[in-house]
């Protein structure tokens, strides 16, 4: 047998060149759980993003929410103003509605007549 000689120059063995790039060490982590990592980061940013902020979804739902309750708000009210209207158009045009009103809010008879208070006890 033979010895082989071999020369080393500051600790480090000296290699044969054999035409390819010496081969890098490899990472601790595959390319699989590298791409999970980078898919979990990508979804914790867009989770921050899009649930914090002034655009953020609760706060989308919650004015979503008042928008529709006060739409409602204004539908009954623009019903309410539709008969006050009619009635106001009734009590200008109808003596009849009149005297009901001033017989019933106001307490008010005609001459002659007797009024009696029938309320249950």
């Amino acid at each position: 047998m033979t010895r082989r000689k071999t020369y080393r120059t500051a600790g480090r063995s000296r290699r044969k060149k054999t035409g390819r790039p010496p081969r890098r060490a490899k990472s601790s982590r595959s390319p699989r759980a590298l791409f999970l990592l980078v898919l979990v980061a990508l979804l914790l940013f867009l989770g921050v993003v899009f649930l914090s902020g002034n655009r953020s979804l609760v706060t989308l739902y919650v004015i979503s929410q008042k928008r529709n309750h006060l739409m409602k708000e204004r539908d009954q009210l623009r019903a309410e103003n539709s008969r006050l209207r009619q009635r106001i158009h009734e009590l200008q045009e109808n003596l009849r509605a009149i005297e009901e009103v001033a017989r019933e809010q106001y307490n008010l008879k005609k001459p002659n007549e007797e009024v009696f208070d029938v309320r249950p006890r």
